[in-house]
């Protein structure tokens, strides 16, 4: 019924393992969510409003709780690329963020050379003042995206 409650889902949830939540309200509220199986922390925008995240705990209570040993320089990697290019540009739109998800660089967008190497399986964009998920399954510079409307 609001953007509290919505977070509260998630931190008041019962969890069996750790897992990472976005959260976005109608009025523009943006949050991440790092949770274990026992605790959580809420992580905020920017100043600019933007949230990115890769695959480690960035929460320094988090990193000790569970024992994190150094993050892979994989995960380390795309998230320094994601806020380079996020802070590289002083507006975005769902068209910029796209091209942002579709980078090759770091790479955001990872192709595998083998059915075991890592590989990006989907991607997504909340842009929640235009009440939007902008999302694709497989890598994004080749898939089409849907946007899909929030009620």
């Amino acid at each position: 019924t609001s953007f509290e409650a919505a977070v509260r889902v998630v931190t008041e949830a019962p969890r069996m393992s750790g897992h990472f939540f976005y959260i976005a309200g109608p009025a523009g509220e943006l949050a991440a969510i790092e949770t274990t199986a026992l605790r959580h922390t809420v992580l905020e925008p920017s100043s600019a409003g933007i949230l990115a995240h890769a695959n480690h705990y960035v929460d320094p209570e988090l990193v000790s709780y569970v024992g994190q040993t150094d993050p892979s320089e994989n995960s380390l990697t795309r998230e320094a690329r994601m806020w380079e290019l996020l802070d590289g540009r002083s507006t975005h739109n769902l068209d910029t963020l796209w091209s942002i998800l579709r980078d090759h660089d770091a790479p955001l967008c990872r192709h595998a050379a083998s059915d075991t190497d890592a590989r990006t399986c989907a991607a997504a964009i909340l842009s929640p003042t235009d009440r939007l998920i902008r999302m694709a399954r497989g890598n994004p510079c080749e898939a089409g995206y849907v946007d899909v409307v929030m009620c």
